[in-house]
């Protein structure tokens, strides 16, 4: 077996033993599989998280801004952090609809003298293997 295969065949002993123990209450920690695959829209995040106009994402925004001065402008910047920290922070399996299976990766981003813990929200759709960004915001 090849290290590619061992690798995708140890994540999915990851999900069966992640789904295992959610039924039994004990939760194990795993990275988000396939994390080095991940995708973050760049326009979800400068036209909806980081968008001081967006109806609903503008609040997100404000937040933002206020606890790592982030604006719009500063997108590149978040999606790099958030593709770094599910490379190496642990997730959290959440529910699995007929969309795939949901996670959720928290993780400590630091901009200059400033810090914030952040909840990101992935999705693996049904039939695909790369994680894709859902949300994030500032805990």
């Amino acid at each position: 077996m090849g290290s590619i295969e061992f690798l995708r065949a140890r994540a999915k002993a990851g999900l069966r033993a992640c789904r295992s123990a959610l039924r039994s209450g004990i939760l194990p920690t795993m990275k988000l599989p396939h994390a080095e695959e991940a995708f973050v829209d760049l326009a979800k995040l400068r036209d909806y998280s980081l968008s001081a106009t967006h109806r609903e994402g503008k609040h997100k925004a404000r937040v933002f801004s206020a606890v790592l001065g982030l604006e719009a402008a500063d997108a590149e910047w978040l999606r790099d952090q958030l593709l770094l920290g599910v490379l190496s922070e642990d997730c959290r399996l959440g529910l699995r609809t007929e969309f795939g299976q949901r996670f959720s990766v928290d993780l400590t981003l630091r901009r200059g003298t400033r810090e914030a813990r952040i909840r990101s929200a992935w999705i693996i759709r049904t039939h695909e293997k790369c994680p894709r960004l859902v949300s994030c915001y500032v805990l």
